[in-house]
C-alpha cells in the first residue's frame, strides 16, 4: 500500500502532481534469482557465513556482471514506469482542471529511493546502495513524501560530503553486547560491536549491528531524568533534537528530547533486558557465579607475570602467569558466621589450594584516641588454573548475566553477601569501582529490577526493592538477612499518567491522575497491549549550550539503542537518522489506532477512510517535520506540499 498518486498544493497554492512507484515486483523477482545464485556459490566455495543472507558476488566475475546488468535494467524500468504513469496523470488533470489545454510543468523531479549506483566519493570509485534514501549532491532534486494526510517536501541537495546528526556527549554509557561502554570507545573500536536494541513487535531486546556511526562538534544540552524531578544529578548530555522513546496516548513513539522536556513529558526506562544465552548447561554453574559475586565485591584478584623460564618450572599453572591468587577478606566476627565457612567449603569444591590466615586486631591513633579495629581473615585461593578460569569469564560477564537470569540472581546474591545491606524492604549495594557497574547493572536488567543509583561520598550505592526478586535472594544469600517480603507489591516501575491517557489503555482513575500530573504503576495496565518492563522517568532541562564532541549510531532493523544517565538510568533512544519511515508495523498500527483516528488525522484530504488503509495512518510514521529538521545539513527545501487528494494502490 506504499504506492500512491497525489494532488498537492504548495504554500503559494501552486498545484503539484506526485506519485510513488517502483519496478512493480519484477525487480524483486530478479533479485531473488541472483540471491539464490550467490547462496549456491557460497556453498560450493564452503564459505561459512554468519547468515546465508550475507552471500555476495565478487566484482569483476560473470555473476556480478549479470547481477549488475539486471539491477540497472530494473531501475531503468521503474523510472520509465513512473514516466508513463505521470504522463497519464497529467492528461487527466489537464482534461478536468485545465479545460483540456496542454500545460508545461515548472519543475519535474523523478528520483529513485531504493537503488544502487556506481559513484565517486573521496577520490575513489565505489558502489553505493541507498535504502529508503535519495541522493543529495549539489543541485540534485529529491522528494521526501509524508504519510497519507501529512505534508511532503521537494528538496535540493547541498552536496554535503559528510553529514551526520549526532547526539551524545563523550563519556555517555551505551549498552552493548559486552556490557556498558562509553560511546567514544564504541565509536573508536576496530572490532565489530553490537548494541542492545528493542524489538517493539516482539517486546524483547536484541543485539543488533551498527550500520553507521558518526562524530562531530555540536551544541548540546543537559537534561535531568527522574520520577520525582528532585534528582538533579541524574543527567544526560545530548543534542536537543535527539529522539527519545516516550509514550503518547499509551503508544510507544519517539520525540526530540527538547520537546519532551518542554511538555513536562517522560522518557522510556527499560527495566528488563534478557538476551539469548550461549552457555552450555555445564557452564551454567550457579555456585561459581555466586563466588564471582563475592570475589568482585569483597575480594581481590592478584596476577603477576611469570619471571622464570617455563621449562625450568614444573609447577602447575594457567596461561602465561605463575603468581596468581584470589584473596577474600572478612572480619573475625564475620568469619565466625556460617557464611565464611560456606564460602571456604564452596571454594574447596573447585580447588584444594585454599588457605586461611588470621590477622590480629590493629590499634591506631585517631585524633588522640586509640582505636582498635577488628581482626581480619584472609581466605586465599592459590590455584592458577582456577584463577585463570575466573579471569577468562570476567570480560564476558555482563553478556553472560544478561542472557542468564538464574546466573544473574546467584551473582547478585554473592555480591550482596560480600557488600550489601538490607533495610525496610530496600536492598543497597555499595559500589566502590565504576567498572563494577557493568556486571551489576546487567544482572539487575536481566532480572527485571527497577533500581536507582545514589552517590555516597567517594562511593556509589545501588538501591532497589522488588518483592519477587527479594524473595528469591532471601533463600540464596548466606550472610545478608532479608526479611520475608510482604504481600503488598512495591513497584518502582511507573509511567506518566498523562502519557497513557486518551488512548486504548485503561486503568482506574487514569484521567484524574493525568490531570494531576501523577505517575501510575505499569502493572495497572497488565493484560493490555503494553510492555510491562518499560517504565518512565520525567525529563527536564537543567543546562544549555555546551559545545562538545558528540556521537551517534545507526542500528540495524529496530533503529534504537540504550544509553545511560550519569547515575546509570537506562534510556531507550532512536537513531538520530535523517530518513523518514514507519514508527510501528502495519499490524501494530491496526491494533493501536481506530477508524475515528484515521478520519481525524486525514481531515481535509480526499482519500480512503476505511479499515483497509488504517495501517497508513500518519501516526504510524515518523513526524515529517521532525524528519525535515534532521535533514537541514543535507538539503534545502524548495517547496512544502499539502495533500488535497491521495489515492493509495
Amino acid at each position: 500500500m506504499n504506492h500512491f498518486i497525489e494532488v498537492c498544493l504548495d504554500t503559494e497554492d501552486a498545484v503539484w502532481l506526485m506519485l510513488h512507484s517502483g519496478s512493480r515486483n519484477i525487480g524483486n523477482m530478479l533479485a531473488q534469482c541472483h540471491i539464490n545464485t550467490a547462496k549456491e556459490l557460497a556453498k560450493m566455495a564452503d564459505n561459512r557465513l554468519p547468515d546465508p543472507d550475507l552471500a555476495y558476488f565478487i566484482a569483476g566475475t560473470p555473476e556480478f556482471r549479470a547481477y549488475w546488468h539486471d539491477l540497472q535494467w530494473a531501475q531503468n524500468y521503474a523510472r520509465s514506469n513512473r514516466d508513463v504513469m505521470m504522463e497519464r496523470f497529467v492528461r487527466i488533470i489537464e482534461k478536468h482542471l485545465a479545460g483540456g489545454k496542454k500545460t508545461k510543468p515548472l519543475i519535474s523531479v523523478n528520483c529513485h529511493h531504493n537503488y544502487a549506483e556506481k559513484e565517486v566519493h573521496f577520490g575513489e570509485e565505489v558502489y553505493v546502495t541507498r535504502k529508503g534514501a535519495v541522493r543529495a549532491q549539489t543541485e540534485d532534486y529529491g522528494i521526501i513524501p509524508g504519510s497519507m494526510g501529512a505534508k511532503s517536501y521537494i528538496v535540493k541537495g547541498k552536496g554535503c560530503e559528510e553529514s551526520y546528526c549526532s547526539c551524545f556527549a563523550a563519556g555517555t554509557k551505551v549498552l552493548t553486547e559486552f556490557g556498558l561502554m562509553n560511546v567514544e570507545d564504541v565509536f573508536n573500536s576496530s572490532e565489530s560491536i553490537k548494541l542492545i536494541s528493542y524489538n517493539q513487535e516482539l517486546k524483547k531486546f536484541e543485539a543488533k549491528s551498527i550500520l553507521d556511526k558518526s562524530e562531530r562538534l555540536a551544541i548540546a544540552n543537559k537534561y535531568s531524568l527522574s520520577q520525582t524531578r528532585r534528582r538533579l544529578e541524574n543527567t544526560i548530555v545530548c543534542t536537543p533534537e535527539h529522539p527519545f522513546a516516550t509514550y503518547e496516548k499509551g503508544v510507544l513513539s519517539y520525540h526530540p528530547i527538547e520537546d519532551i522536556a518542554l511538555s513536562s513529558g517522560g522518557a522510556i526506562v527499560p527495566t528488563r533486558v534478557n538476551m539469548p544465552s550461549n552457555l552450555t548447561v555445564e557452564e551454567q554453574d550457579i555456585n561459581l557465579y555466586y563466588l564471582l559475586g563475592i570475589i568482585l565485591s569483597d575480594g581481590t584478584i592478584h596476577v603477576k607475570e611469570r619471571k622464570i623460564a617455563p621449562e625450568l618450572d614444573n609447577r602447575p599453572r594457567g596461561g602465561k602467569y605463575s603468581n596468581m591468587y584470589i584473596r577474600i577478606y572478612q572480619s573475625i566476627i564475620g568469619w565466625k558466621q556460617p557464611f565464611m565457612q560456606y564460602v571456604e567449603e564452596l571454594l574447596k569444591s573447585y580447588t584444594a589450594q585454599v588457605s586461611v590466615r588470621f590477622q590480629e586486631p590493629r590499634t591506631c591513633n585517631l585524633k588522640g584516641r586509640l582505636i582498635t579495629g577488628l581482626g581480619l581473615v584472609e581466605l586465599t585461593v592459590n590455584d592458577p588454573l582456577f584463577v585463570e578460569n575466573i579471569l577468562q569469564i570476567l570480560p564476558g560477564l555482563p553478556n553472560i548475566l544478561m542472557g542468564n537470569p538464574i546466573l544473574a540472581l546467584y551473582f547478585l546474591a554473592g555480591y550482596l553477601d560480600g557488600d550489601g545491606t538490607y533495610n525496610k524492604r530496600t536492598v543497597s549495594i555499595s559500589v566502590g569501582k565504576k567498572k563494577m557497574f557493568s556486571p551489576l547493572i546487567c544482572a539487575l536488567l536481566s532480572l527485571g529490577v527497577a533500581y536507582k543509583v545514589y552517590r555516597n561520598r567517594d562511593n556509589y550505592a545501588i538501591e532497589f526493592r522488588d518483592n519477587a526478586v527479594l524473595s528469591k535472594l532471601r533463600s540464596i544469600c548466606k550472610r545478608l538477612a532479608i526479611a520475608e517480603p510482604s504481600d503488598r507489591l512495591y513497584s518502582d516501575k511507573l509511567v506518566l499518567a498523562k502519557s497513557m491517557a486518551g488512548g486504548l489503555l485503561r486503568c482506574d482513575n487514569l484521567t484524574t491522575m493525568a490531570k494531576c500530573g501523577k505517575m501510575v504503576a505499569v502493572s495497572n495496565f497488565k493484560e493490555q497491549f503494553i510492555d510491562l518492563s518499560l517504565a518512565m522517568n520525567r525529563v527536564f532541562k537543567v543546562d544549555v549550550d555546551w559545545e562538545l564532541p558528540v556521537y551517534n549510531f545507526t542500528v540495524e532493523d529496530n533503529n534504537n539503542y540504550i544509553v545511560f544517565t550519569d547515575y546509570y538510568t537506562p534510556i531507550l533512544v532512536h537513531n538520530c537518522a535523517h530518513g523518514s519511515g514507519r514508527l510501528m508495523s502495519r499490524a501494530r498500527a491496526k491494533n493501536v489506532y481506530t477508524l475515528d483516528d484515521l478520519i481525524e488525522q486525514t481531515k481535509g484530504v480526499e482519500c480512503r477512510k476505511d479499515p483497509g488503509v488504517l495501517d497508513e495512518i500518519p501516526g504510524a510514521y515518523k513526524p515529517i517535520d521532525e524528519v525535515m529538521k534532521n535533514q537541514s545539513d543535507l538539503v534545502e527545501v524548495e517547496a512544502t506540499l499539502k495533500q488535497v487528494v491521495c489515492v493509495k494502490g
